[in-house]
C-alpha cells in the first residue's frame, strides 16, 4: 500500500520565490539593509530623525487610532506602486549613478534568505509554544502569564506611544548590533542561559508527573 508524501519547498526556494516577489522592491531593500547594518550612519540617523519627528507630531497632534491607521494604510499603499516605478526608472535612466550590480544582486538574495530565516524562526517558535500548550499546560500557563503580566506593568508605567517609538527604533538598530561580534557573543550566552533554565524546568516538571520505577 502506497502512501501519500506531502512534500514541502525548501528554504531556499522559498528564498527564490520571495525575492521574486519583491523584484519591484530590490532595490530599496538592498539600500535598507546596507543603512541597518550601519554601512551608512548618516542615512540611519537622517530615518531615526524622521521617525522621531513623526513620532512628535503624533503625541502634539494625537489623531483618532483609526485615523492614523488609515494614514497609515494610504501610505503604504501608495508606496506599493510608486516605490517600484520610481525604483525601475533610475535604473534604467541612471539618474544619481544608482545601477543594479552583481554585489548588489548577490545581496539581495542574501536578504530574502535571511528574512525567510526570521519567519520560519517565528513560525518554530509559535509551533513550539502551541506543542508546550497541547503537552504540558501548567508549564505554558507558568511562562505565558508571567510574560503577559509584565508587559501590562510595562505599558501602565511607560506611555504607549513612547514604548512604540522605542521598540520600533530598537528594531531598526537590531541588525547593526546582531552583525557586531559583542552583541551576537551576549545575545547567544543569553540565549543559552535562557534555554538552560527551560529544559532544567522541564525535566523537573517531567520528574515530578513520572512515577518512580520500584
Amino acid at each position: 500500500m502506497q502512501t501519500n508524501s506531502v512534500s514541502f519547498p525548501s528554504e531556499e526556494d522559498r528564498a527564490a520565490a520571495l525575492a521574486k516577489s519583491l523584484h519591484g522592491w530590490r532595490v530599496p531593500i538592498v539600500r535598507l539593509d546596507a543603512i541597518l547594518h550601519w554601512e551608512q550612519p548618516p542615512a540611519l540617523g537622517g530615518i531615526i530623525a524622521g521617525i522621531t519627528l513623526a513620532f512628535l507630531l503624533i503625541g502634539w497632534l494625537q489623531p483618532p487610532l483609526v485615523s492614523m491607521l488609515a494614514i497609515v494604510g494610504l501610505l503604504l499603499l501608495i508606496a506599493d506602486f510608486v516605490v517600484p516605478l520610481a525604483a525601475s526608472w533610475l535604473l534604467s535612466s541612471g539618474v544619481a549613478g544608482i545601477a543594479w550590480t552583481e554585489a548588489d544582486d548577490r545581496r539581495y538574495r542574501d536578504t530574502c534568505a535571511r528574512l525567510v530565516g526570521v519567519w520560519d524562526s517565528v513560525s518554530g517558535l509559535a509551533s513550539q509554544m502551541l506543542t508546550l500548550r497541547r503537552d504540558r499546560p501548567q508549564f505554558y500557563l507558568a511562562i505565558a502569564l508571567p510574560a503577559l503580566l509584565s508587559l501590562l506593568v510595562l505599558a501602565e508605567k511607560i506611555n504607549n506611544l513612547f514604548l512604540a517609538y522605542l521598540i520600533i527604533v530598537s528594531g531598526l538598530l537590531l541588525p547593526g548590533l546582531l552583525g557586531s561580534g559583542v552583541a551576537a557573543s551576549a545575545a547567544r550566552q543569553l540565549y543559552e542561559l535562557i534555554r538552560a533554565r527551560v529544559q532544567a524546568l522541564q525535566q523537573r516538571s517531567a520528574g515530578s508527573k513520572d512515577p518512580k520505577a520500584e
